[in-house]
């Protein structure tokens, strides 16, 4: 956990990162990572699963889930631990197949039939509230000036 902490403070305090839902960016290093502190300290427990895969420890949530955080690249990686395993591990079930696609000219992933119900689609719209981490999930990287209060 201090690991998770400590990349995301360096972000704020050498790449500018900052987000949003945070307030205004202070131009002081110091009270960007003052304010910073205070919203970690707030932000769900993780337990770290394997790497950098964390599982969100509050258990007031319907469902815990699993995050890949790399330093402030946060990606949901399953609505709870059997989805993060199914997702970890999926490329050695044989359950799915390449299908071209003609219109689009291009291959793509398909479930072989009965798989497709035991799998999550990832869909950032229909993302859970998740307190603190949800905001580094939704984070719009290819768009990163109109997000950061520069």
């Amino acid at each position: 956990m201090n690991d998770v902490y400590h990349y995301i403070a360096r972000d704020i305090k050498e790449n500018k990162f900052w987000l949003n839902s945070w307030g205004l960016r202070s131009t002081n290093a110091e009270e960007r990572i003052s304010i910073f502190d205070e919203l970690f300290k707030k932000a769900p427990k993780l337990v770290p699963v394997m790497g950098h895969r964390y599982q969100v420890a509050d258990m007031s949530l319907e469902k815990r889930p699993v995050l890949s955080i790399l330093g402030t690249d946060v990606v949901y990686y399953g609505s709870d631990f059997r989805y993060y395993l199914l997702n970890e591990i999926k490329d050695h079930l044989n359950i799915y197949h390449k299908v071209y696609d003609e219109e689009d000219d291009t291959w793509y992933w398909n479930f072989n039939d009965g798989f497709e119900d035991t799998f999550e689609y990832y869909d950032r719209t229909k993302l859970p509230e998740l307190p603190f981490w949800k905001s580094f999930v939704l984070f719009d990287w290819t768009n990163h000036a109109n997000n950061v209060n520069l």
